[in-house]
């Protein structure tokens, strides 16, 4: 747009060349009102491209997440991963499997669990639960259940919660899974306030981490705070860990994950 502005301003000064000095000032004045009347207009239209483009993002982001409370600013983050999940959630399989995960609310903080097994079996992270009082679980049909600490494994960053009721949506797992560098994998999760948010990432490898005593999967993905105790699947849809942490790694956040055979078997 500057260089834009630069050649119109030279062309008005070819334009009055060889013109009595009055004339030369009622020319330019004309065409100095001109351009001053475009540039205004040209700068309407942007501000209103610009309050068209934020309208339709906040509508947008208001329908995917209609069971959340809006924040009070729209982070770029947010806008990604919305994006991300309404893709995700095209797939009926996804779709099925957001049936079976869980917000954990304690009164000191939240984060996500998932329904293990039918009979109200619930896997969280350890650090999620914690020194926490009154934690209940806050399900996609829009219940809430208050829930009881069953068992907790601090050196996996794992508990297990029971909840009554019976009939729960189960997620299916894959023991001792064989995953590979290069693999995609999905996850649901409650980032940043937003409940039941789906997104995807790729398995780099394993790293170790202090307080765990076993390697842990590398995923890069974009994991926040709140996607602690979210479900990671393989391509089949089946759970084969836990994400509990992140890690920066040359410049870049990983998310971390514990293999979910380190709790099979526990509930």
């Amino acid at each position: 747009m500057l260089y834009y502005i630069e050649k119109r301003q030279y062309a008005l000064i070819g334009v009055v060349v060889g013109m009595d000095d009055k004339r030369q000032e009622d020319t330019l004045l004309e065409e100095e009102e001109d351009l001053t009347a475009e540039l205004l207009e040209q700068s309407e239209r942007r501000r209103k491209r610009v309050r068209q483009i934020v309208s339709a993002v906040l509508v947008i982001a208001l329908l995917l997440n209609v069971a959340s409370a809006w924040p009070h600013v729209v982070r770029l983050e947010a806008i990604q991963f919305l994006q991300t999940s309404y893709r995700l959630y095209q797939d009926e399989g996804m779709r099925e499997r957001k049936q079976s995960v869980v917000s954990v609310v304690g009164r000191d903080g939240k984060g996500t669990g998932f329904v293990i097994d039918a009979s109200g079996v619930v896997i969280t992270n350890d650090h999620v639960i914690a020194g926490q009082k009154g934690i209940y679980l806050h399900l996609p049909s829009g219940e809430s259940k208050p829930t009881i600490i069953d068992k907790s494994f601090p050196e996996h960053d794992l508990a297990i919660l029971r909840v009554e009721g019976d009939h729960f949506e189960a997620l299916s797992y894959a023991p001792q899974y064989r995953w590979r560098e290069g693999e995609r994998v999905t996850f649901i999760g409650n980032p940043l306030g937003y409940l039941w948010i789906a997104n995807e990432g790729e398995l780099l490898g394993t790293t170790r981490v202090e307080g765990i005593d076993h390697p842990v999967m590398v995923i890069r993905a974009p994991v926040y705070r709140g996607n602690s105790g979210s479900p990671v699947f393989n391509q089949e849809g089946e759970v084969i860990g836990v994400l509990f942490a992140t890690l920066a790694l040359q410049g870049e956040t990983m998310g971390l994950a514990v293999s979910i055979d380190h709790i099979i078997g526990e509930w």
